[in-house]
């Protein structure tokens, strides 16, 4: 019976030791990592898909009667210039190149380092979606998520 009891010691003495240097090596290490950086928020993306997002929610009785295709994208770039002249960087193109249903009736609004695709399904029932990404490559001509 004093061999368990020595082997208990043991083990428990073992496993106490085992935690005290977890703890050791995570007060070494800190608690609080550094995350990574974002470089979407060091552009003026985010100023410019704000500007677009509050014309869709701001409009949306209205943008049944707007046109489709790159006109929209038309419509929607000069309703936006409004609020931020930055929108008036981006040119205009048609549809997406994605097959994805999502993505069927859309257009495109681009600089050479951002991407915004502009997607309304099912226009008549106000189901707008804005979709944007950083563009490192100037010769890529979609987003990852078009893919």
């Amino acid at each position: 019976m004093n061999y368990l009891y020595a082997l208990m010691g043991m083990a428990m003495i073992s496993g106490i030791m085992y935690m005290l240097e977890i703890s050791t090596s995570i007060s070494k290490q800190g608690l609080f990592s550094k995350a990574p950086e974002d470089m979407y928020f060091k552009t003026e993306s985010p100023i410019v898909d704000k500007a677009f997002l509050t014309v869709l929610s701001n409009n949306k009785s209205k943008l049944r009667e707007w046109p489709i295709g790159a006109a929209f994208c038309e419509q929607l770039k000069s309703e936006s210039a409004k609020i931020s002249p930055l929108v008036l960087k981006y040119d205009v193109q048609g549809r997406s190149n994605s097959n994805h249903e999502r993505f069927l009736n859309s257009c495109t609004l681009l600089t050479p380092n951002h991407r915004v695709v502009i997607s309304y399904r099912y226009p008549n029932i106000d189901t707008y979606g804005l979709y944007s990404c950083l563009q490192s490559n100037a010769s890529s001509s979609h987003c990852r998520f078009e893919d």
